[in-house]
Parts: structure tokens; C-alpha cells; sequence
């Protein structure tokens, strides 16, 4: 790879960060990567989706903080009064040398001095009306059974102040000069000094539930991935009685109804997308994944059927096709030739975007055959009976994610790969991801159930 070529991208990546840390985008430096022509296939799908820049970037824009790591210490697992006087110990920390190297490993368990503000920061955010922290009773509501299902969370807090920056599995937490081990990503220690020195960061009172997550717009992410974490945390304390939540983003219809069925006031939420990676708090709490690598409990799926009522509902098409349609991308190009095969057997063909997400709970209640091309669409499997039947036609993209789910949950489950088109993508992730796909007629009929 030309130096010149690496000296240019890094060049790209350091007046992204000294014009705004707080709204940096590793998906645009993915793509600016793969123009670029330096970053290989496996590097371009770790920036896009994990916020990883390689080992060679990060280099060059500076050595890595050296941090002393001690596992569990700013980590709790119970959560009686948060933040309170009867709280467990939350607050400690751990000291990067490059940063406060008077401080010891020992002094590590201190609190921490308060995070300096290096400019006027923006105006702060006023804490809900007298919102108390603890969780009321347990009652009967769709929120209360479905945390049931899931396992009590490990769960990281800080009694603050400190600065938060939720780049993905870039997140950080500082506290004064020191790192906040429980909240923050090993990776990330090259972000320490840009983070400190941000200007204009949202202040925000009182007590912040940090929910951010992974690809936080998409359908299957939100509500696999930061879903259960509010749901779970139910267990200890309210979500919806917090000051604060902050979430990745919140554009879409699904984010709406979901927020309603969790009993979350919009006007609490803060979004990544809208306000930046960037957060001065006072106090946080965080839930560490439910989720990772696709590999979770069944419970997980459950409480989100319980979420949204599919654990009650009855009727619905018995054969579905899951169209894309609609979709912007990666669509099937001869969707209309399968249709009168689809008619012949049976099949309904849905647009899960018409139906919003309790409509497709019902929609699945009583199926036993879902088939259709890999998309966002497949998360609403886990409506169906576990004795639902799965199909998945998938071209250059397709994960594993809707695979997992049905071994999970015990449901019978084929795909069927519709080749590449006679494309070389080399592992680019972005054009796979986009490419539109197309399926032999006989090798689809051969699919549908008689």
C-alpha cells in the first residue's frame, strides 16, 4: 500500500476529529477507506460497523493510553438506591499514567475530581419533575412481564460528574483525568485527550441511562440489542423515571411505537444521531449487552414477544412472504415473477413496514412458513411459533443474525444463496450490503410448502 495513500487517510481522519469529536461517523471513514483504496475488506466492515479504525491509524495519530485495568471495579451488580446513600460503591476509577501519573493504582478507588470544562458548555438539560430513581412495584403491564424473562443485568454506574462519549465500541467515560473502566473500551484510550478538550457538549442533569448501541438505527439492533437492556434494567429500577436516555437514534416509526410500549416520554431522549457522541453528566447508569455475536438467551426473544403482545395474539396468514419492495436497496429484482407461484401456495405477501411492530405480532401469531429476501423484515421472526418454519434467500450480504434466532428459539430454518451476479465484490461490505438480488423461479417455487 502506497505510505503516501495511509498518509493522505490519516490526514482525512485527523481534521474530522479536530473539526468535531462529537460528530465523527466511522461509517464515513469506511467509505472515504474504501475509495481511498487503503483499507483492506476486513478493516473497511470493522470501522463501518464496530467504530474501529486499524491498528496502523491509530498509530499514527498517537500512541494508546497505558491504563490500569482492575476487573470489576467500577462495576455493580445490584442496584438498590442509585446514586443514593445505600448504594453499592459505583464511583471508582481507574487512572491513565499518560494522564494523571501521580495517581496509583491503589488511589484508583477514590471518587473522582468532577470533569473540567475546557469552554461555556451548552445549556443544561433540566431533570424531570421530582423522578425518583427506584422502580415501583412490579405490575401487570407489557414493560414488568417481559423483563421477567430476562436475566438480571450486569450493570455499570458512576455517581459522576463525568464525560461520556458513545461511539459505538469506541465508548468512553472519563471522570476528571481518569477512566471509568466498567464504562469505557480499551480501544477507545486514543480518543482520551480530543474527548477532554470538546467544546459546546450537552450538559445534563440529574440521573442518565446510557442506551446506546450498535447500529442503533436498524430495526433488528434497536430492538434485540437496546430494547432488552432498558427492559432488563426494569429488575432494578425504572427507565422511564429517569432524567435522561440516550440512544443511538430515534428517526424511525419503530422507535416510536416502541418507546410508547416501554412507557418512555420522548421529550427524555437524547439521540447520538441529533446531539453527538459527546455528554457531560451527572450520573449514569449503563447495561452491558444481553447480546453478543448474535449469541443470547431464548429469553432475550421472549421478553420482546411478551413487549409487544405476540405471546397473546392469535390469528394471522398461516404462509407469509416478507417483501423489500419498498426497500431503497438490496431488493429482489424478479420479485414479481415468484408471485404466482406465492399465490398458488398460499402465501401472503407483507411489507412489515405498513404494520408497525405490534402489527406484525399479530400478523405472525399463527404462521408456519416465513420465506423472503435477508433484511430488517426477518427480525419480526420471533412473533412467529417457535414451530415456524424459516426461509431466507440471501445474495453477496447476508450475516448470521436470523440464523442465530431460529437456533435459539428451536425453528426450522433453510436458506437459499442466489449467487452474486457475476460480481467480484473482494469484500466490500458496503456493496454487498446494497447489491440487488435475483432468484430462479423453479429453485423458489421448490421452497414454498404444498
Amino acid at each position: 500500500m502506497p505510505a503516501d495513500a495511509r498518509r493522505d487517510f490519516v490526514a482525512l481522519v485527523e481534521a474530522a476529529l479536530a473539526k468535531s469529536v462529537r460528530r465523527i461517523a466511522f461509517a464515513d471513514f469506511a467509505r472515504a477507506g474504501r475509495e481511498m483504496g487503503v483499507l483492506t475488506p476486513q478493516e473497511i466492515t470493522a470501522c463501518q460497523r464496530g467504530s474501529k479504525l486499524p491498528d496502523w491509524t491509530l498509530a499514527a495519530l498517537g500512541p494508546a493510553q497505558d491504563v490500569t485495568t482492575a476487573d470489576g471495579l467500577a462495576r455493580t451488580d445490584s442496584i438498590r438506591e442509585p446514586f443514593g446513600p445505600d448504594s453499592p460503591p459505583a464511583h471508582a476509577v481507574i487512572a491513565p499514567a499518560a494522564i494523571a501519573p501521580a495517581m496509583t493504582a491503589p488511589a484508583a478507588a477514590v471518587a473522582a475530581p468532577p470533569v473540567a470544562s475546557t469552554t461555556a458548555a451548552a445549556p443544561p438539560v433540566a431533570p424531570a419533575d421530582a423522578a425518583p430513581d427506584t422502580a415501583p412495584p412490579a405490575a401487570a403491564t407489557a414493560p414488568a412481564a417481559a423483563s421477567r424473562a430476562l436475566p438480571r443485568p450486569a450493570v455499570a454506574s458512576h455517581g459522576g460528574p463525568l464525560r461520556l462519549s458513545v461511539h459505538n465500541h469506541n465508548r468512553l467515560a472519563l471522570a476528571g483525568d481518569a477512566v471509568v473502566p466498567a464504562l469505557s473500551n480499551p480501544r477507545a484510550h486514543w480518543l482520551i485527550p480530543r474527548v477532554r478538550a470538546a467544546e459546546g457538549v450537552p450538559h445534563l442533569t440529574g440521573h442518565t441511562i446510557d442506551a446506546v448501541v450498535e447500529g442503533g438505527p436498524l430495526f433488528s439492533h434497536f430492538l434485540f440489542d437496546a430494547v432488552p437492556k432498558l427492559l432488563a434494567l426494569r429488575q432494578r429500577l425504572d427507565p422511564a423515571r429517569a432524567d435522561h436516555i440516550l440512544f443511538t437514534s430515534l428517526r424511525s416509526p419503530f422507535h416510536t411505537e416502541t418507546l410508547e410500549r416501554l412507557g418512555i416520554d420522548p421529550a427524555r431522549c437524547l439521540t447520538r444521531e441529533e446531539h453527538g457522541a459527546l455528554f457531560d453528566v451527572e450520573r449514569v447508569t449503563w447495561v452491558r449487552p444481553l447480546r453478543r455475536g448474535g449469541k443470547t438467551s431464548a429469553g432475550l426473544y421472549e421478553a420482546v414477544r411478551t413487549l409487544f403482545g405476540a405471546d397473546t395474539a392469535t390469528g394471522g396468514p398461516r404462509r407469509i412472504y416478507i417483501s423489500r419492495g419498498k426497500a431503497k436497496r438490496r431488493r429482489l429484482l424478479n420479485e414479481a415473477d415468484m408471485l404466482p407461484a406465492l399465490a398458488r401456495h398460499g402465501y401472503e405477501v407483507v411489507n412489515f413496514e405498513d404494520h408497525g411492530v405490534a402489527g406484525a405480532a399479530r400478523l405472525l401469531a399463527g404462521a408456519e412458513h416465513i420465506v423472503g429476501l435477508h433484511g430488517a423484515g426477518f427480525a419480526n421472526m420471533v412473533f412467529a411459533p417457535a414451530t415456524c418454519r424459516v426461509t431466507e434467500l440471501h445474495g453477496p450480504h447476508c450475516s448470521a443474525e436470523y440464523r442465530d434466532i431460529a437456533a435459539i428459539r428451536g425453528m426450522p430454518y433453510d436458506r437459499l444463496d442466489c449467487g452474486r451476479g457475476g460480481h467480484d465484490f473482494a469484500g466490500d461490505s458496503f456493496a454487498m450490503s446494497y447489491s440487488d438480488v435475483t432468484v430462479d423461479p423453479a429453485a423458489f417455487a421448490a421452497l414454498l410448502l404444498p
